[in-house]
């Protein structure tokens, strides 16, 4: 009976460590997946403020690993001062319909600006109470550029169309490219 009893024993501790194992597997990839699309995920606990955020969320934001605190208020540190009310517009749309998406800028570890777009979703208690969000952060930087490059491309072609006067359409192009340059660095 003992050696039945051990024999299912070593079986039971083999599945667990061969499920643990598939598991870590899982795990792995799905950060390489992360890492690759420039995804985080978050959940975070409305009552306490407290977050958990996937390994390589301080790398999306542009953050140095270990730098986050982990709580509601430290993921506003580094947003950009003017983006702030819209994440605050986000959370209590949130809140009142149980998502939400919005795209906002951070301030990287070296000063450059980054584009992030975050989704949650809300799930609440029986009661009716916000019990839990879950949800993800996209670094959208390079579509960003890309979708400001093109504006400033069809901007300047658009400029160069209406006329064919050389010094107007060269005053044109540098007013469109002095323009994007101090939106730009307005940020900064």
């Amino acid at each position: 009976a003992i050696a039945l009893v051990g024999g299912r024993l070593r079986g039971t501790v083999a599945a667990l460590l061969s499920r643990e194992r598939a598991l870590a597997a899982s795990e792995a990839r799905l950060l390489i997946a992360q890492n690759a699309a420039r995804i985080a995920t978050y959940e975070w606990d409305p009552a306490t403020g407290r977050s958990v955020w996937s390994q390589n969320a301080e790398v999306v934001m542009g953050r140095a690993p270990g730098t986050f605190l982990g709580t509601y208020e430290d993921s506003f540190r580094t947003v950009v001062p003017e983006d702030r009310p819209l994440l605050a517009e986000a959370a209590a749309n949130l809140m009142r319909d149980g998502d939400n998406e919005v795209e906002f800028r951070v301030l990287d570890d070296g000063g450059g600006v980054r584009w992030i777009r975050g989704t949650g979703t809300l799930t609440r208690s029986e009661a009716g109470e916000p019990a839990r969000v879950v949800g993800v952060i996209i670094d959208v930087t390079e579509r960003k550029r890309d979708s400001e490059n093109n504006q400033f491309l069809a901007d300047a072609t658009a400029d160069f169309a209406r006329s064919l006067d050389y010094r107007a359409n060269v005053s044109d192009v540098s007013r469109i490219a002095v323009q994007n340059f101090c939106d730009v660095a307005a940020v900064v």
